[in-house]
């Protein structure tokens, strides 16, 4: 159970802020690049997703706990 008492049964992961975690990881704050390059990264989104990276990092307002 969670804090509240609710049951818990599945945990969706959140591949992008795994990603971008791993992105800031490889690079050091005072190097002054700006980004780094993430590959591979299509193997984590499927057909059901839809277009687009917002389609994966939405939540449907029923499944949505802060909403």
């Amino acid at each position: 159970a969670d804090a509240e008492g609710r049951a818990l049964a599945a945990t969706a992961i959140a591949v992008a802020d795994q990603l971008a975690s791993a992105a800031d990881l490889a690079r050091a704050k005072d190097s002054r690049q700006p980004v780094a390059v993430v590959r591979g990264a299509e193997r984590f989104r499927t057909d059901e997703d839809g277009p687009g990276a917002a389609a994966g990092l939405q939540r449907e307002a029923a499944d949505d706990l802060f909403r």
